[in-house]
């Protein structure tokens, strides 16, 4: 696998864990007023704190995921299902919001 694929591949998974981290601090937040008011504490607004949260996470699994990396790949097959996982995870996450905020406006 050359060192581009590895690259990509590592910030697809960060990219996947900053959708589902943006996906659970969304709805914690609203469900747990302490983590809204500590994300409003630490950044002046929550969802500022939910963004910054999502870079780190964004940041660590990717860089983790390049610098820790298996030597054995599956090329550019992997980047294709790693991107697949990516879409299906965002259009997961986006209904698990909008399903909530319904939920909490129906209640």
């Amino acid at each position: 696998m050359n060192k581009k694929t590895t690259i990509i591949k590592a910030f697809i998974r960060g990219a996947v864990a900053a959708v589902l981290t943006i996906t659970l601090l969304t709805v914690a937040a609203d469900l747990y007023g302490p983590l809204k008011d500590l994300l409003k504490q630490l950044f002046s607004h929550h969802w500022i704190g939910k963004g910054a949260a999502a870079i780190f996470v964004f940041l660590a699994v990717g860089f983790g995921g390049w610098i820790f990396r298996r030597e054995a790949g599956d090329g550019s097959a992997g980047v294709a299902r790693g991107l697949k996982i990516l879409f299906w995870s965002t259009i997961f996450s986006a209904i698990v919001v909008f399903g909530f905020f319904v939920w909490e406006f129906l209640r």
